[in-house]
């Protein structure tokens, strides 16, 4: 009887369990699903990040960001010297450069951050052809006091790539893109035909590996940056486009409420960042935990314009709903406050988690004035946005470190 029981259970389990999308603040949110399908979908949305700094011609082919202990680690590509630079987050102001040893530049693209290294992807293949892909992998605690440093390789190629026939960015298995997670490397190739991005898994030890085809995303155009922030909440891929007529655009794509090793699988929504004459060519990123960021732009010419590197900073944190998921098996996200209908034209439903029953909260507008404040009561609560001009709103939570949830009042 054991075996029966047993699987009625699982059974039982799984029916109880109903596929949707969990995000409200998506367009098709569905208040009855508790399992996050990855089927949300978004309005489309433009966003422009702020010019912090124009960057020292030390660095003007910045390829690779990684946020660690305050400071913004970053790298020129291919043919540059074999060295990461310090740069200040507010100055642009190149702090520290070490040597990396024994570790040529034929094209470093991007860095990765792990709780104990720091990795250089050196994976850069713009004609397809490469068979030397490699990444170095530094410790933290060297890089933090020493201005010479060795690496470890990581040597690999990619499991499906058969055809080594040079196609100058003509390719599917260029990269520029890399993030840890997981305790293992996922890769973002830079797909110059299809405009795709495929999502390969590698291990972090030194060796000789076969990187594996795990998924694949349509991003409409070419990804050459990816972070995660350091609480394993959000990913961000960055890139851009070509539409034509020398005129590129930049954007992002922002995902999370993902299952383990598939960042795919969650919640995906596209910003449009602007175009590469304000941000450069949009080449790194940097996520914090609370949403926001730095983006990096390489140098670049049109015609007879040319543009400075630079550093910008962004604050995507009303778009990623990083806790407005509910929770359920698949991704282990918890609710802060889940809210529906979204849109709303009367009444508008929130459930609470217990952890803020008795907290204050504020309904701010976009311009930030209150629109609403109140307590939160135990488990649900109803509010009355009768009367409010349509548009944005915002219901914050207090205290400061719940997300704030978007609210569309029609």
């Amino acid at each position: 009887m054991f075996l029966p029981c047993l699987l009625a259970g699982f059974l039982s389990a799984a029916e109880a369990q109903q596929p949707g999308c969990t995000d409200p603040g998506a367009l098709n949110y569905d208040p009855s699903a508790t399992l996050n399908d990855g089927s949300c979908q978004y309005a489309p949305v433009n966003y422009t990040p702020v010019f912090v700094t124009f960057l020292e011609p030390t660095v003007k082919e910045t390829s690779g960001l990684a946020f660690h202990n305050g400071l913004l680690w970053t790298q020129n590509d291919s043919g540059n010297p074999s060295r990461l630079y310090a740069v200040d987050t507010l100055t642009g102001e190149v702090l520290r450069s070490v040597f990396v040893s024994g570790a040529p530049n034929i094209d470093w693209e991007e860095l990765a951050v792990s709780p104990t290294h720091l990795f250089v992807g050196d994976f850069g293949n713009n004609g397809g052809n490469r068979k030397d892909l490699r990444i170095f992998r530094i410790p933290l605690d060297s890089l933090a006091v020493r201005d010479t440093v060795s690496a470890d390789t990581i040597a690999f190629l990619y499991e499906d790539q058969t055809d080594f026939t040079t196609a100058s960015n003509s390719n599917d298995y260029d990269c520029e893109a890399f993030l840890w997670m997981d305790d293992s490397l996922h890769l973002f190739t830079k797909n110059w035909l299809s405009q795709n991005t495929r999502h390969y898994v590698l291990p972090c030890q030194p060796g000789q590996h076969a990187a594996s085809l795990r998924d694949s995303l349509d991003t409409g155009g070419l990804i050459t940056g990816a972070a995660r922030d350091s609480s394993g909440n959000g990913i961000v891929l960055c890139g851009y486009v070509n539409q034509g007529f020398g005129f590129w655009t930049c954007f992002a794509w922002l995902l999370w409420d993902n299952s383990p090793h598939a960042p795919f699988s969650g919640n995906k929504r596209r910003i449009e960042l602007g175009t590469a004459l304000q941000l450069g060519q949009m080449e790194a990123v940097a996520l914090r935990p609370d949403g926001t960021g730095w983006l990096t732009g390489e140098a670049v010419g049109a015609g007879p314009f040319s543009f400075e590197a630079r550093l910008s900073r962004f604050d995507l944190s009303p778009y990623f709903g990083l806790t407005s998921a509910i929770q359920n098996g698949a991704s282990g996200a918890k609710t802060a406050i889940r809210v529906w209908p979204n849109p709303t034209d009367g009444l508008l439903n929130a459930e609470i988690h217990p952890a803020l029953y008795g907290s204050a909260w504020r309904l701010v507008d976009s311009t930030g004035r209150d629109a609403r404040l109140g307590i939160f009561p135990a488990g649900r609560m109803t509010l009355d946005t009768a009367g409010l001009p349509p548009g944005t709103y915002w219901l914050i939570a207090l205290p400061a470190g719940v997300k704030p949830v978007m609210v569309q009042i029609r």
